[in-house]
């Protein structure tokens, strides 16, 4: 658990610190600056102790797994499994939207890749198989991920 300092501060510097933090976050907007940032601002404990929550998020959002399995994948406690839910039902919007959005760019691949997949016509008779796959392959790659 990240460590808080003993020494309080005022409620109103503490308001004006999470501004400051807040903006900053707004000015970061290319993939390469938001890894600098976020490498720059957390340790590397905190970055994986982030990831592993909005993990947690992202697949309690999909319905398909219950608390034991995804502590058990992600390697966390399901009392971490059982908060990151309860914060899902209880507050969880800035979670929702952007995981939402997350999960619409994954259906979208999805959908385009079973679309591509129906497009792609079986390479004719006496065509190399090996490199017709890794070509296809090679293809899938290329499509957009998050």
């Amino acid at each position: 658990m990240p460590q808080v300092s003993r020494r309080l501060i005022s409620p109103k510097i503490e308001k004006r610190i999470y501004e400051v933090f807040v903006v900053a976050i707004g000015k970061v907007n290319r993939k390469d600056e938001i890894l600098t940032f976020i490498s720059d601002l957390l340790t590397p404990t905190e970055r994986v102790m982030i990831a592993k929550r909005l993990s947690v998020a992202l697949l309690l959002l999909r319905g398909n797994c219950n608390h034991r399995e995804i502590g058990k994948t992600l390697k966390v406690s399901t009392s971490t499994v059982a908060r990151v839910n309860l914060i899902l039902r209880t507050q969880g919007t800035g979670f929702r939207k952007v995981l939402g959005k997350m999960l619409r760019e994954q259906a979208l691949k999805i959908m385009l890749n079973e679309l591509y997949e129906g497009l792609t016509p079986v390479p004719p008779k006496g065509v190399n198989w090996g490199e017709w796959k890794k070509t296809r392959r090679e293809r899938k790659q290329r499509l957009p991920s998050f």
